[in-house]
């Protein structure tokens, strides 16, 4: 499991996911042997650029979100040369989500076919995946598209200032927790609404990073404290480990 969030301003997204210590590499041998073993990824970024300032992350298989990164990104490099044109090509690749859900069945077909035969789907191949775009629109409003598989990864497009989302706030966890880290994002977007453009990015630093560190500290098989953070602007982004 992995844990991402996002908040938005009148002039800024703000985006963090938690990389995790140790990810799990899986591997079939020349018998058939299944083995896995821990690999330290302690500075290894989730939240990528797609092209033409439109940014990336989200939570699952590494495989399916790489996948849909390279798509994306390719549309982007091939058909959008201007940051006008790629809202329009956001906006189409957006409009459907059979695209979504045909790599994300590729994607776990190929990984069975990786492990030995009679082998049962394990559990984690079943996990919530979901996936994060985060650019600006014509007019420079913030815009977040986000899909989820537990909604048959139909996108979810919200425009503006003062939204807020994180991983599991659809029921992936508890209604106390969810309760919890919405009410300390909410806190943390009163923050930044108040400040100017030159600060909010320090304050997004001081405040973020925090929020992880109790969520590892409650979660410690399934969450790191360490990540990512990117302050994203519609004239530049800052990015940041951890």
């Amino acid at each position: 499991m992995s844990f991402y969030c996002y908040l938005t301003t009148t002039q800024a997204i703000v985006m963090a996911t938690d990389n995790k210590k140790e990810v799990l590499n899986l591997s079939c041998g020349l018998h058939g042997t299944f083995r896995s073993e821990k690999v330290t990824a302690w500075n290894a970024r989730k939240i990528h650029a797609v092209g033409s300032g439109w940014w990336m992350t989200g939570v699952g298989l590494s495989a399916f979100l790489d996948g849909i990164r390279a798509q994306v990104r390719n549309l982007l490099e091939d058909r959008a040369k201007e940051a006008s044109a790629a809202v329009d090509v956001m906006e189409r690749l957006t409009a459907a989500s059979q695209w979504v859900q045909s790599l994300h069945e590729q994607t776990v077909a190929g990984l069975m076919q990786a492990m030995p035969p009679g082998l049962e789907k394990p559990e984690w191949l079943e996990h919530q995946q979901e996936i994060v775009f985060a650019g600006f629109d014509g007019a420079m409003r913030p815009v977040v598209i986000r899909a989820q598989s537990a909604q048959g990864f139909a996108f979810e497009r919200r425009t503006g200032a003062a939204l807020l989302g994180f991983a599991g706030d659809n029921g992936g966890w508890n209604a106390a927790v969810i309760e919890a880290v919405d009410g300390i994002l909410s806190n943390i977007l009163d923050d930044l609404m108040r400040q100017p453009m030159e600060q909010a990015v320090h304050r997004a630093w001081d405040l973020i990073p925090p929020l992880f560190q109790r969520m590892a500290r409650a979660f410690p098989e399934k969450l790191s404290a360490s990540g990512d953070l990117l302050f994203l602007t519609p004239a530049e982004h800052r990015w940041f480990l951890f």
